[in-house]
């Protein structure tokens, strides 16, 4: 199961405020043994917004998109997916009764025309309570491939995805890791991890230091049998080299 982020924020993609939603998506999805396939930031723009939803659906058995459900002129994610699927925005009682259910719930003055414009919901969608914040999510389903769309504001995201995305997604297969801090050079291992690899049908990944490390992190990334197979072979051949190295627990 392929699954892939879509964020959506000119706030993002500037750089005037960092995102933490990918951040927690990723964190959700190892719980259990899932993986993104792709993620994407766009900006608020309409084109962009459709390039990267079909680019996505593409490669993609299950889209979920971050930000832009609000009321303000920047908030085009309901409309930008409503013409990229060619399914009309609709009047839906379900919507208009969660928010009106959020709108008590925090205390806020019932604006007739803001209750309008956050019923809508694209056609042939089922939304999602915003149990947090006001605006509604949705999940579409379209020629066989999933589509979650949620709010960018971090807490309402978090809310929306742990209760409704994250039950919604099947466990996959569990993938086992072992991690070494090593005193050694990347170019000192290419040879040998591309020699694991081919050995034990195993990926491998180097993180070279950074932001003051001193030591080059090397993944061994697996099934159990063969990652640990790996690891000990990896570990005879640091010893033998006289390199100091250390395990670190994942």
């Amino acid at each position: 199961m392929k699954i892939s982020l879509l964020l959506i924020g000119d706030e993002i993609i500037r750089g005037e405020r960092e995102d933490t939603n990918a951040h927690f998506v990723i964190s959700m999805l190892k719980r259990k043994h899932l993986y993104l396939s792709k993620l994407l930031i766009v900006g608020d723009d309409e084109n962009s917004i459709k390039e990267g939803l079909l680019f996505l659906l593409n490669c993609s058995d299950i889209v979920i998109t971050s930000g832009g459900l609000g009321l303000t002129p920047d908030d085009i994610t309901r409309l930008s997916i409503s013409k990229t699927l060619k399914k009309p925005l609709i009047k839906d009682k379900k919507t208009q009764d969660y928010v009106l259910k959020s709108l008590k719930r925090i205390g806020r003055k019932i604006d007739q025309n803001h209750l309008n414009r956050l019923s809508y919901l694209i056609e042939g969608a089922m939304p999602i309570e915003n149990r947090v914040g006001v605006a509604p999510g949705m999940h579409i389903m379209v020629n066989n491939k999933q589509i979650f769309v949620l709010p960018g504001v971090p807490i309402e995201f978090q809310d929306m995805y742990t209760y409704f995305v994250f039950p919604f997604l099947k466990s996959g297969r569990e993938i086992f890791e072992k991690t070494f801090l090593v005193k050694l050079k990347e170019a000192d291992l290419v040879d040998l991890l591309e020699l694991i690899e081919k050995k034990y049908l195993i990926k491998t990944a180097s993180y070279p230091p950074v932001l003051g490390d001193k030591l080059l992190k090397i993944k061994l990334i697996g099934d159990k049998d063969a990652v640990y197979k790996a690891s000990e072979y990896f570990k005879t051949f640091l010893k033998n080299r006289k390199t100091d190295f250390r395990e670190e627990i994942n």
